[in-house]
């Protein structure tokens, strides 16, 4: 490397040497400069057969200032960040076949209710019966009307029947179950619970310093009769 310095250094202490620098400069900076800016995206095996691969020419066509700088690749600096994210629970949808009773009402009616009633039997006595009757007699030559009280029905006793109440009639209210639903099979949905929301901790790879060059200034030089403004 100190060999290339000093041939460098050399080319400088005359004219020739100057332009051809010159020249060299002129395309480099036409070309050169812009295929430095790219180096990083060129293939790494060239890059190693290249022993002047880190060496840069920067030549300043208005005022002939010249520098040889060493540039090396600075490789980029990644950091595992962690982050804790909440994972929402994961559902399903369960149906199931449910029975469902059958449902009543209750219904109020009002109904009449026959008296209730008993047969009484008595014996009493019963008085004989007497009745008047005329009838006619003839006797001597003359018709007499006369009148005599008759036995119709003797004294005796006969059984008396006769209905005793025994509650009244009256309205009542009577309850009764009425059918308002049929029972049934019906399906009923529910949500199961197929894994529960819980944290994560999620890495994450970030770029704390990107990928660069660096350069050192290792010979700076003047080149005489450069163009000026």
């Amino acid at each position: 490397m100190n060999v290339l310095f000093t041939t460098a250094a050399q080319m400088f202490q005359n004219a020739a040497g100057r332009k051809l620098v010159l020249a060299a400069s002129t395309a480099l900076a036409g070309v050169g400069m812009t295929g430095t800016a790219q180096a990083h995206d060129r293939d790494y095996d060239r890059r190693d057969r290249n022993p002047f691969r880190d060496i840069q020419l920067n030549v300043d066509l208005h005022t002939g200032r010249t520098e040889i700088e060493r540039r090396r690749w600075c490789e980029p600096v990644y950091e595992d960040r962690r982050t804790q994210v909440w994972v929402e629970p994961a559902y399903r949808t369960v149906c199931d076949r449910v029975w469902v009773e059958p449902q009543y009402r209750t219904v109020c009616d009002r109904v009449w209710r026959e008296p209730v009633t008993q047969d009484v039997c008595e014996r009493v006595w019963v008085p004989a019966e007497y009745e008047v009757r005329e009838f006619v007699r003839r006797g001597r030559g003359h018709r007499e009307i006369c009148r005599e009280q008759v036995l119709v029905s003797p004294a005796h006793y006969e059984e008396q029947h006769r209905q005793v109440v025994v509650t009244p009639g009256r309205f009542e209210e009577v309850q009764r179950q009425e059918l308002v639903a049929a029972g049934h099979w019906d399906n009923v949905e529910r949500r199961e619970v197929l894994a529960p929301g819980h944290w994560e901790t999620h890495v994450e790879r970030v770029v704390v310093s990107p990928g660069h060059y660096d350069g050192d200034t290792i010979a700076r030089f003047e080149i005489g009769g450069g163009h000026r403004r």
